[in-house]
């Protein structure tokens, strides 16, 4: 279901942008009325509802690589929001949190060193 919200997101984008001028060289029998693109859209839609019952692997693997996605969107944010800031703190690229480093009894607290 998640690939089916992230395609209706990327149709929604699709649809509010801009459009370039009509092609008003086809005469306007050839052009397809109102009701013929909502009907294909409903047809269109109704096809989609079903399309994870017919095809479980297809949509867990679309799953898979939304998720993919937008943890990879989310740690570029972090970082280009890093690098805008100027932090001096690099990325954590590995399972444990920052919370579970600060906490852990095996990093020894750095201290400065009196010579």
């Amino acid at each position: 279901m998640k690939f089916i919200r992230t395609a209706l997101l990327i149709a929604g984008l699709l649809f509010i942008m801009p459009s370039p001028p009509e092609n008003t060289s086809l005469p306007p029998e050839e052009r397809p009325t109102n009701f013929a693109l909502m009907s294909a859209a409903s047809d269109a839609f109704s096809d989609v509802k079903s399309f994870c019952l017919r095809q479980p692997a297809v949509c867990e693997t679309a799953d898979y690589l939304t998720d993919t996605a937008q943890a990879k969107a989310k740690h570029s944010f972090k970082l280009a929001y890093e690098w805008a800031n100027g932090s001096k703190q690099p990325a954590i690229r590995n399972t444990i949190g920052a919370d579970d480093i600060a906490t852990s009894s095996t990093v020894p607290p750095l201290r400065p060193t009196l010579q």
